[in-house]
């Protein structure tokens, strides 16, 4: 059993000062690169040269600058030694249940917790009430996955997750996860990268509309319009030039209220003639050229329950075309798209290996396996008019 004061415990630290000739006061940084702080002349000590000097010889009332009473010669080394200190009470052994921590302090890291113990996690908690409450904690089970509000990693737990791999896992019951707030002025909220190169961000745009873009595509979301609006960088305007969709990856069903609405305006178009007596023998032959049909996918998927469907055949309306010695895909009635596709393997989340189907809109970037694919396909609102033409 100890008998006497309380016993404490502490740390040192050292600033080395050259001094110049007749120098008296010594403050900020010395050799070491550390400035000079103290809380109480008690816990100091002064040398000159190697010497201990006695506080009758030095001044140190500032907190930060020691003054010897009398000037120091020309290269003289002063050194000031402090004591920084704290008691030690209310401890338990691990074994007994309690807590324990190295805990260390210098001038060139500020602070360092490190369990004393293998294994064992880092907790941090606070009292409420008298309660103890769990704050967060390093997860050392998990190579030091921080929580915040939970104490284990599960999906199901409120709080958040900082792992070491860069990952964040939010999870909250019944509310908002996160708010992100810009303020004064339009532009990102959020900036995706890969390989740190920026690919794409959500921001705002016109005070208020929401934008999602990659490079120069981007959708805005104009809530005084109640419309989704094709733009370019930032929610700029960009008119008649985003697709939706493209010709090897398409959209399904279109669900619509009304049907499309296409400029006809006379001020945007030219060279506006009547149809040639060629194109009329055309017209009047794909009147012939309707059938029914049901897609091979949908019979794949539904059997017989696959539906029937009325249309042009594209390669009929082709030859129908050079019957009469025209080019078909001069006319926007009828297209046809080219691209390679090509299967790719690639690394998961999980570091696993996967294979995805790629495709590839020119032959100089699809890889030298790629097979070459051609669809064709009809505009039937302009095969429609040029049918009603023959009429």
């Amino acid at each position: 059993m100890y008998i006497g004061t309380q016993p404490y415990q502490g740390f040192r630290a050292r600033h080395t000062y050259t001094a110049t000739a007749g120098q008296t006061s010594f403050s900020g940084a010395g050799a070491e690169n550390v400035t000079l702080t103290y809380s109480d002349e008690m816990y100091i000590d002064v040398y000159q040269n190697g010497v201990k000097l006695s506080p009758a010889d030095y001044t140190a009332t500032s907190g930060t600058t020691v003054v010897l009473a009398q000037g120091a010669s020309v290269s003289d080394i002063v050194e000031v030694v402090k004591y920084d200190a704290f008691s030690v009470a209310d401890t338990v052994s691990a074994k007994d249940g309690g807590t324990q921590f190295g805990l260390f302090g210098n001038e060139s890291s500020d602070f360092l917790i490190q369990s004393s113990i293998q294994d064992k996690d880092i907790i941090f908690q606070g009292n409420d009430g008298g309660s103890g409450i769990e704050a967060a904690r390093f997860d050392m089970s998990l190579a030091g996955m921080f929580l915040l509000g939970k104490t284990s990693s599960a999906a199901a737990n409120k709080g958040v997750e900082l792992h070491n791999t860069g990952s964040i896992v939010a999870t909250v019951d019944g509310g908002t996860i996160m708010f992100l707030n810009r303020k004064t002025s339009d532009g990102s909220i959020i900036e995706f990268r890969k390989d740190n190169s920026a690919i794409g961000s959500i921001g705002t745009a016109n005070s208020g509309d929401l934008y999602i873009n990659n490079d120069d595509v981007s959708l805005m979301m104009a809530g005084g319009s109640d419309a989704v609006i094709p733009r370019g960088t930032a929610g700029a305007l960009r008119d008649a030039v985003i697709d939706l969709g493209v010709s090897s990856n398409r959209f399904d069903n279109i669900f619509a209220a009304n049907d499309t609405i296409n400029t006809s305006d006379k001020n945007e178009k030219q060279d506006i003639e009547e149809l040639t007596d060629a194109e009329k023998k055309v017209a009047i032959v794909c009147k012939g050229l309707m059938r029914k049909y049901r897609w091979k996918k949908a019979v794949t998927e539904k059997g017989d329950n696959a539906r029937t469907h009325f249309g042009i055949i594209a390669q009929e309306l082709e030859d129908a075309f050079k019957a009469e010695g025209l080019d078909a895909s001069k006319y926007a009635l009828f297209c046809s798209d080219t691209w390679w596709e090509a299967n790719e393997k690639y690394t998961d989340a999980d570091g696993k290996e996967q294979t995805r189907l790629m495709d590839y809109h020119s032959k100089e970037e699809a890889p030298e396996d790629a097979t070459k694919i051609t669809r064709l396909g009809v505009r039937y609102s302009e095969l429609l008019a040029f049918i009603i033409s023959a009429i």
